[in-house]
């Protein structure tokens, strides 16, 4: 499955951030995004997950071949594209399991479905959390439980969007590694000091 981005233009209001981005993921590619704050990344990211704001003026995407670029954002996850958004926005009223069973997909395109079973394989961590509720979490397992969150919803493409912000160095190199060692397709949107990015296929057989 590719994502074509094609002369992209969009913004806020009569502001543009985007002009003509023309980007371009396969299906065994691994891709970073790096630029200074307001650089447009988010808004990229944004765009591409179909999320509002910002408006797109321009251009097209385009994901396994179909045209995206007017879907709405629940129509775009349902194509296969999930989303780890900044600052993690974990619902905080809900239990770790709470977070993860309400947005459970039961059937993967792309091999055997994730579960809750195989996301607490996958963070050990929040399988010892399971019960308390996100609001508690440090910020590192709030991330832990964005990602598994997004891998609930069994996607072929994963957007991360500043997945190290605030975190450890000691935690970055663990979501780091989980996310490499999953075989993971994922596209993530970081700023240059801190990350790079991975981009390959979800659950490899091993």
């Amino acid at each position: 499955m590719t994502l074509d981005v094609t002369g992209l233009h969009a913004g806020y209001a009569g502001a543009r951030v985007l002009h003509g981005v023309d980007l371009t993921v396969a299906g065994d590619e691994t891709v970073a995004l790096l630029g200074r704050n307001g650089m447009g990344k988010t808004t990229l990211v944004r765009t591409i997950c179909g999320l509002r704001p910002p408006v797109v003026t321009a251009g097209t995407i385009s994901y396994d071949g179909a045209d995206i670029t007017k879907r709405s954002s629940f129509q775009i996850n349902r194509a296969g594209i999930a989303i780890v958004p900044q600052g993690r926005r974990v619902f905080g009223s809900l239990t770790v399991v709470e977070n993860l069973t309400a947005v459970r997909k039961r059937t993967s395109t792309t091999g055997e479905p994730w579960t809750l079973e195989s996301v607490f394989d996958f963070f050990p961590r929040l399988a010892e959390r399971q019960r308390s509720y996100a609001k508690s979490l440090s910020g590192g397992e709030q991330q832990m439980l964005a990602i598994g969150r997004a891998l609930m919803t069994n996607p072929s493409l994963l957007v991360m969007d500043e997945p190290s912000e605030g975190l450890a160095p000691s935690v970055l190199d663990v979501i780091q590694d989980r996310i490499a060692a999953c075989g993971a397709r994922a596209c993530r949107c970081s700023s240059p000091s801190r990350t790079s990015t991975w981009h390959s296929r979800w659950r490899t057989a091993s």
